[in-house]
């Protein structure tokens, strides 16, 4: 028996099985040490339907006995199984089973299976999904229309119980026709499962146990990872062994799972206590409570009490700070092993003296509490680049200053890319130019640099089509879009129409929501006002039907907000503050009643980085709307927007009236 799948076979052994004996099969592969009664009750309901459909089908047709069936097939790290899937002419047919219910909530569900198959299950790839949803009190509905061309999943079927039969048949035939690709039932159970979870489903995984490598699309990203993870394990064993301090610096492309890399590290490679530290508020408190919720639901604990417990598994760094600079400046910390993520963003001393009433830099304040161990310590520092949106960041060479000033005994452990400069590090480096006594101490490991981007699975292009674009290089950026067919670029001058685009591609459970930079102040009038403010928490995790969920396309998140997160299908909204005049590109900043320029070479950095993560944050696709303006408000004036809009169409980005 497959680990995943409950039970195979084809039509024909199904039908000579009864419900008793798979009820029972189904018991012995579970996972789980107890079955509840009403998980019983609902295989039995279920499994009698299922019988009553496929033996009236082998009784009209006798070549459906040849079909496969597979029952119970576990989404791995979803938490998800697949009540049955109908293999059909080389048609998948997923199908979900429940008791009454038809809702909104359960027709998601179902349709999410068939998307599941189809990004992440290599034997469902290129094939035919026609997912449905056999409801007691559903009506029947036989879907053979895909509004989303890009997309091999069929719109959801649903049908009661004793349409089963008829809903089968005719997606079967429909879809046989020119179908071209088949597969058997050997091949489809075989086949691997190779999902690209977003940073909060990793996180809960490696949460709930589960290996790094299991969390993964593609063999090169797995690698890459467990390359990484090694070269870490190595460096914990070294310090421990040495007595030695040791910073690690971790480079690596955006995408590419530097905060995953660095989470397996805190739950998997370090085996003494340690955290995981992040100066982004909001990520922070998304992972807690995404945390929390999981465990509390896995484990029967109190909310409050799993929120203690996800609390020291990932640390606000302001207040692990609070904690060993404020209240406690000389005792030892808890933590042998601490990771920060993006480190290039750490504070400086002149805003940590402003903003904290601390006369030092962050990089000096961590490496003096880590210091503090009489033996060994290592202190991962993840490094990306391009991603500095505040004023006061003090960047990667702060590290250099503060390590060259008071910490030269230090072990320091770094990628090539990190000495090099370069496009991962936004042309950064850790030293001008290598130090004496950094020579002795330095080691170069690229294991240590991840390069393969796995955020957007349909493409490996999308951050290469962004730098084209920021670079105001249009040509360039229709070239690499005309490689990205499986992930949609679009661009529209009506909201309402980027908001039905989001929603007939995000189906299923897939995400989607609006972004804007928190300077494009001027799109208030049209009811997208960036001066509100939005909790992450409810946006990135309540449920579609909740007011204040990202799928409800009201608010939209500014670049503090889904900084280090993602959604699979992103709306956005392009405001006056970088607008594309004249060959390049204009910054501006709006202040009492008008735009004014932006000269100060920081800020100009920190204008365009801000559109470079908003950017970057679609998993499946990107729809991007450029206001009309008004003729009537010059801080609207229609030539703000149209040269820009001009520019993405230019850039292949497909143009939706």
């Amino acid at each position: 028996m497959v680990n995943n799948i409950g039970w195979h076979g084809s039509i024909h052994e199904f039908n000579k099985q009864d419900v008793e004996s798979l009820v029972n099969t189904l018991i012995s592969a579970s996972r789980f040490s107890t079955i509840e009664r009403l998980q019983i009750d609902a295989w039995r309901e279920s499994l009698g339907w299922l019988m009553s459909a496929v033996g009236q089908l082998t009784s009209e047709n006798h070549e459906t006995a040849d079909w496969g069936l597979i029952l119970e097939y576990e989404i791995p790290r979803r938490g998800y199984r697949i009540d049955a899937v109908v293999i059909a002419y080389g048609v998948i047919i997923p199908i979900e089973f429940k008791s009454s219910s038809a809702d909104s909530a359960s027709q998601r569900q179902a349709e999410d299976y068939g998307l599941e198959l189809a990004d992440f299950h290599g034997g469902s790839r290129g094939l035919t999904i026609a997912p449905i949803l056999c409801a007691g009190d559903a009506l029947l509905s036989i879907s053979k229309l895909n509004r989303v061309p890009t997309s091999k999943v069929v719109s959801l079927s649903m049908c009661p119980p004793d349409n089963l039969r008829t809903v089968i048949s005719s997606l079967a035939r429909h879809y046989r026709t020119g179908q071209g690709i088949t597969i058997t039932l050997d091949q489809w159970v075989e086949s691997k499962y190779e999902p690209t979870p977003t940073i909060v489903e990793a996180a809960t995984a490696l949460y709930a146990g589960h290996a790094v490598e299991e969390l993964t699309q593609s063999d090169s990203s797995a690698e890459q990872l467990l390359a990484t993870q090694s070269a870490i394990q190595s460096e914990i064993d070294h310090s421990r062994s040495t007595g030695q301090k040791t910073i690690c610096f971790i480079t690596g492309v955006p995408g590419a799972g530097k905060t995953l890399a660095g989470l397996n590290v805190v739950n998997t490679v370090a085996d003494t206590e340690t955290t995981f530290l992040s100066g982004n508020g909001p990520l922070v408190r998304i992972l807690q409570e995404a945390l929390a919720t999981d465990h509390s639901r896995r484990n029967g604990t109190t909310k409050s009490e799993s929120r203690r417990r996800s609390s020291t598994f990932v640390t606000n760094v302001h207040r692990w700070l609070d904690e060993y600079v404020d209240d406690s400046p000389d005792s030892l910390p808890l933590e042998h092993v601490v990771v920060f993520d993006e480190a290039q963003r750490a504070w400086s001393r002149e805003h940590s003296k402003r903003k904290f009433g601390r006369d030092a830099s962050e990089p000096e304040m961590m490496l003096s509490v880590m210091d503090r161990h009489p033996d060994w310590s290592l202190l991962v520092a993840l490094v990306g680049g391009g991603q500095e949106i505040n004023t006061g960041e003090a960047g990667l060479g702060e590290w250099g200053r503060a390590l060259e000033a008071n910490f030269q005994h230090w072990r320091i452990a770094v990628s090539p890319e990190l000495l090099e400069g370069g496009e991962v590090t936004a042309g950064s480096t850790l030293f001008e130019s290598v130090p004496d006594y950094a020579q002795k101490q330095l080691s170069v490991n690229k294991a240590l640099h991840l390069s393969v981007s796995s955020r957007s699975f349909r493409t490996t292009k999308l951050n290469s089509w962004v730098e084209a674009v920021l670079d105001g290089n249009a040509d360039a950026a229709s070239g690499i879009a005309s490689q990205m067919s499986n992930f949609p670029l679009a661009v529209s001058r009506n909201l309402d129409q980027c908001r039905k685009w989001l929603r007939d591609h995000a189906r299923g459970l897939r995400t989607s929501g609006l972004v804007a930079t928190s300077g494009a102040r001027r799109l208030r009038p049209s009811g997208i006002d960036v001066t509100l403010r939005l909790e992450a928490v409810d946006w990135f995790l309540r449920d579609k039907d909740d007011v204040r969920s990202s799928d409800y396309l009201e608010l939209a998140a500014t670049e503090f907000d889904i900084q280090g997160l993602e959604l699979d299908w992103i709306g956005l909204c392009w405001g006056g503050d970088v607008r594309y005049d004249n060959g390049g590109w204009l910054l501006k900043q709006f202040r009492g009643t008008k735009w004014s320029n932006i000269n100060r070479p920081d800020a100009q950095v920190y204008a365009r980085n801000k559109y470079r993560v908003l950017l970057t944050r679609a998993r499946e696709g990107l729809i991007i709307w450029v206001p009309p303006g008004s003729t009537s408000d010059p801080t609207r004036s229609p030539d703000i927007y149209d040269s820009t809009f001009d520019f993405l169409v230019n850039a292949g980005m497909e143009r939706i009236e």
